[in-house]
């Protein structure tokens, strides 16, 4: 769980000026809903790296939370996605496309990658899982090219996202709607369609 200092004090410097605002706004969201639970957020891709394509990129962003904050499926209450979701949305993720998240435990989890060493960074807290292997890497490059080569490899992906809709209409998948902003989308082990996930209503 961070500490009081550590919510309000977001280490954004090496990020792509053009992210900086989105990533702290969207990790201030996070923490104001989640610290309870909160290990770590991470940043990695285009934000970090730079070289992000106006209007196509997305900013991407990992939240590993304590496993209290998931219930016995592995999933985060829909109130509270609901709730993080309508702060999210306020956000304008300009010049990228949408503000993807993911939430994860503190443990390996099948279907991700961990991350990569000097390829991601941290806005607040730690990395309670160790990085990325060369084996790891390998293995998960393989499979992105030919997933029929690893068929119990999980391509399950979360997400607590924001934006216009244009990642849902690229993929033509069905996704949890907050007015035009998408809540959550869960991929397929297949990686074949995607559908609503890991977000599920605490109400009998």
């Amino acid at each position: 769980m961070l500490g009081k200092h550590e919510r309000y004090n977001l280490d954004i410097a090496p990020i792509v000026p053009e992210a900086q605002s989105i990533v702290r706004d969207a990790t201030g969201i996070y923490l104001q809903h989640l610290s309870q639970w909160c290990i770590g957020v991470l940043v990695h891709g285009s934000a970090l790296k730079g070289g992000y394509i106006s209007g196509g990129s997305d900013v991407d962003l990992q939240l590993y939370l304590e496993p209290s904050a998931f219930n016995s499926n592995g999933d985060l209450a829909l109130e509270l996605c609901i709730a993080i979701q309508r702060d999210l949305s306020k956000i304008d993720p300009t010049p990228f496309q949408y503000i993807q998240g993911y939430a994860l435990p503190p443990y390996p989890r099948k279907g991700f990658s961990r991350p990569i060493p000097g390829a991601y960074h941290m806005v607040a807290g730690r990395l309670p899982v160790p990085e990325a292997t060369e084996d790891e890497l390998q293995i998960a490059a393989r499979h992105a090219l030919d997933p029929s080569m690893f068929p119990g490899y999980s391509g399950l992906k979360t997400f607590l996202n924001t934006g216009y809709g244009n990642f849902l209409k690229k993929s033509g998948g069905s996704a949890l709607m907050y007015g035009r902003h998408s809540i959550m989308y869960s991929l397929s082990s297949e990686g074949k369609e995607l559908r609503p996930g890991n977000c599920q209503s605490t109400k009998q």
